[in-house]
């Protein structure tokens, strides 16, 4: 799913579809049924009306370059089994895309 999405470089539909399964098997990975669940459910969201237009408000190539820099600094931490490093990128990740929904939603 990485390597597809690293490829998107305009294409919003197809970078919020990826995007959605990278999550999902992140939540996968983690062997944990609630955050796999929760993911799910976040996906659900993603497919409301609301979404869709802050998806286009938010969703430019610079943006999407820049949350596949972070997806694949994320995988590379969880390969180094640098927990800390991960929980740290995934942190960060969460928050450029709180912080960029909620830019969004001002406009």
């Amino acid at each position: 799913v990485l390597e597809q999405i690293e490829k998107v470089e305009t294409d919003q539909d197809a970078f919020t579809r990826l995007d959605s399964e990278f999550h999902l098997q992140l939540a996968r990975c983690s062997r944990n049924p609630l955050i796999y669940r929760l993911y799910q459910q976040i996906n659900t969201i993603r497919a409301h009306a609301q979404w869709e237009q802050m998806k286009q408000i938010i969703l430019s190539s610079e943006k999407m370059a820049i949350y596949n820099q972070q997806h694949r600094a994320i995988v590379d931490a969880l390969r180094q089994r640098d927990v800390q490093a991960a929980v740290d990128l995934i942190t960060r990740h969460l928050e450029t895309a709180r912080q960029d929904l909620l830019g969004a939603d001002s406009i």
